[in-house]
This record gives C-alpha cells, structure tokens and sequence, in this order.
C-alpha cells in the first residue's frame, strides 16, 4: 500500500492517473447497465400488456349461468370491494355493565397500623369491585308412570 502522506510527488501523479482510469471504466460500465436497464423496462412494459391483454381474452364476460363452472372452489374474487375507511363510532360514557345494588359490603379497611398498632382514621375508598355470586340451582327429579 503507498503511503500517502509520505509519497513522492510522481508517486502522487501515477496515483491519480491510475484513479483516474479506474473512474474512466466505471463510467463505462454504468452507461452500459443504464442502456440495459432501459431495454428492460421497454420489455417489461410489453410483457404486462401481453400479459393484460391474455387475461382479458379468457375472462367471462357476466355472471356464470347455473351448472357452468366459476374457477376453483373456494376462490375468493381477485379483488375486494374497497370501502371507504370512516373511524369507528364511540361508545358514551360508562357503556359497560352496570353496577347492581349490593346485597353485602366487605370492608377490607385496617383498624389499626400493623407496624407499630396506632388507630387508623380517615382515608377514602380508591377503588371498588363487585363480585356476583351465582347459587347453584337446585334439581328436581319427577318420575312419571
């Protein structure tokens, strides 16, 4: 590897032309891959056409009468009707069950500290919950004869 800093100057100029010729070749190789890329893009274009035009020519035209065959079973139709996207409706305020009158009332408060057993006094409820209980029903048995 030639060291740059320490090079002589024809050390330099031979540096630079040897760069100059490698820049020479790569601005030849892309002008040939642009002159192909456009090849490709023209041959593709007259594929999809083709391609377009083939699709056509074996499409139905109308809704299949009864007892003529429709594709596959189960296939889906090649596109979905596009809906238009609105947000969704919000719901009022407190939509969720609503609270039944409590038959019993647990109090879970503390007495009294249980570190050091001073009286507690005060303080507010920060959240409640309500638990329904179902009883199990009761089964009757009747025989008939």
């Amino acid at each position: 590897m030639l060291d740059r800093y320490h090079a002589d100057r024809d050390e330099l100029i031979r540096l630079i032309l040897a760069q100059r010729e490698e820049l020479a070749v790569r601005a030849r190789q892309v002008a040939t891959q642009a002159t192909e890329l456009v090849q490709l893009r023209t041959v593709i274009a007259q594929l999809t056409a083709r391609l377009g035009a083939l699709e056509q020519a074996t499409k139905r035209p109308g809704p299949p009468g009864p007892g003529s065959p429709s594709g596959m079973p189960g296939l889906k139709p090649d596109e979905a009707a596009e809906r238009e996207a609105h947000p969704r409706k919000r719901r009022e305020t407190g939509y969720g069950r609503s609270r039944m009158t409590a038959t019993e009332q647990v109090i879970h408060a503390l007495d009294r500290c249980p570190d050091c057993g001073a009286p507690l006094a005060g303080g507010s409820v920060k959240r409640t919950r309500e638990v329904i209980d179902l009883p199990a029903p009761q089964v009757g048995v009747t025989e008939h004869g």
